[in-house]
């Protein structure tokens, strides 16, 4: 996440605390929820997108990890 998503979540805490108390109106509280949902939704894409990209130019490298994951995950089912 960026610099900037992770201060409009901040502020996000700090204005539903102010939301709480009466101090801010609930339309405050709204439009900065909304501006994080779709902060959070673009950050999310642009990261998937950056993945699909990554599998693209390697394919090789992601199908040996992937392998690998699977195989941890099933030596961890063998022991429970």
């Amino acid at each position: 996440m960026s610099k900037e998503l992770t201060d409009k979540l901040r502020g996000k805490k700090n204005i539903r605390e102010r939301w709480k108390k009466g101090l801010s109106t609930g339309k405050e509280y709204r439009n900065v929820v909304s501006a994080c949902r779709d902060g959070t939704r673009k950050a999310g894409a642009l990261s998937e997108f950056n993945l699909e990209k990554e599998v693209k130019d390697k394919k090789k490298r992601i199908f040996r990890s992937m392998s690998t994951v699977k195989g941890s995950l099933g030596k961890m089912r063998d022991l429970c």
